[in-house]
């Protein structure tokens, strides 16, 4: 595939790339597996764990500012802030994260953004 360079704002990819991770340790259940891939065109770094995963009606509202699924209120876990930001942050890098959550086996978060190749 050849080497590349993913040419972004630092500070943006940071929160991007870091939330979900940081998600997976809060709410999900160790161990929390990363695996990174990538295209000539995209760059693909995905969180995934083995916990209570997101029931399918929390699912549709995650993204949403001051979410927070019910037993995030119960165990106390944030304020529904990380995932709306990261998200932003994403789309402002032009990317996106995908969400595949199976209730009772785990969560997994798959941030994507564009990686230009170094010619």
């Amino acid at each position: 595939m050849g080497s590349g360079h993913v040419h972004t704002d630092p500070a943006l990819l940071a929160g991007v790339v870091g939330e979900p991770p940081h998600n997976t340790d809060v709410h999900g259940a160790e161990p929390v597996t990363m695996h990174a891939a990538g295209t000539s065109a995209w760059v693909v770094i995905e969180a995934t764990d083995s916990g209570r995963g997101i029931e399918p009606e929390d699912m549709a509202h995650i993204f949403e500012p001051l979410f927070r699924a019910a037993p995030s209120r119960v165990d106390g876990g944030g304020f529904g802030l990380g995932l709306p930001i990261a998200q932003a942050q994403a789309a402002l890098l032009g990317g996106g994260i995908n969400v595949m959550s199976t209730p009772g086996a785990g969560t997994s978060f798959a941030v994507y953004f564009p990686r230009f190749t170094r010619l």
